[in-house]
């Protein structure tokens, strides 16, 4: 819990998960300080998809990898790190850069501990394909849930089969640590070496 002061107010902020407390100014209890606001439980999974992540992204694929067809399209790797299953109902990938989104419905299940492969390819036909490429000049990607809530990531100019992973996988972006970049890629394979 985090407390501000402000001038001869009653301010309560919480940030977290913890109960709140209010507090006057010079951090006397207020009148009703005994009431504790605490935020609603989110059920396992609802806390389940808020951990799916882009997990890695390659915007310049030739040969790290090549489909059955011997195409060799863009991908971006998603990853379940929860203990339970995700449904992938009402989920799309969003190219921000390019104003392009592609639907996860087919995809159906994404199993707990899972990767799936994202191929960014311009094709019509349904996910895994989506209906746009990656620039490899830069380029910001969103994973939204039907709650409106997801996973971004912008990313700048990337070599010709490099990719930008997670360090450790679905590791909180705001680490500075957590993303790096490597010739080839992990694609459907986790991103940790050994």
């Amino acid at each position: 819990m985090h407390r501000v002061a402000t001038m001869g107010a009653a301010l309560s902020l919480g940030f977290g998960c913890g109960p709140v407390e209010k507090r006057t100014t010079d951090g006397a209890p207020t009148e009703d300080s005994g009431v504790v606001l605490t935020p609603p439980s989110a059920s396992p999974d609802d806390l389940a998809a808020q951990s799916v992540c882009i997990n890695e992204v390659m915007p310049s694929n030739e040969l790290s990898l090549i489909l059955d067809d011997g195409s060799s399209p863009d991908w971006i790797e998603l990853h379940n790190p929860s203990d339970r299953e995700v449904d992938l109902m009402g989920w799309v990938m969003r190219n921000e850069s390019a104003g392009l989104d592609g639907r996860l419905d087919s995809l159906g299940l994404l199993p707990a501990g899972g990767f799936v492969l994202l191929f960014a390819d311009e094709s019509s036909a349904e996910a895994p394909h989506l209906p746009f490429t990656l620039s490899k000049e830069g380029a910001t990607i969103t994973l939204v849930r039907p709650d409106n809530g997801g996973d971004r990531v912008t990313y700048g100019e990337i070599d010709t089969d490099d990719s930008l992973y997670r360090t450790t996988d679905c590791c909180a972006s705001t680490d500075p640590e957590c993303f790096a970049g490597a010739f080839g890629g992990t694609p459907g394979t986790s991103n940790r070496s050994g």
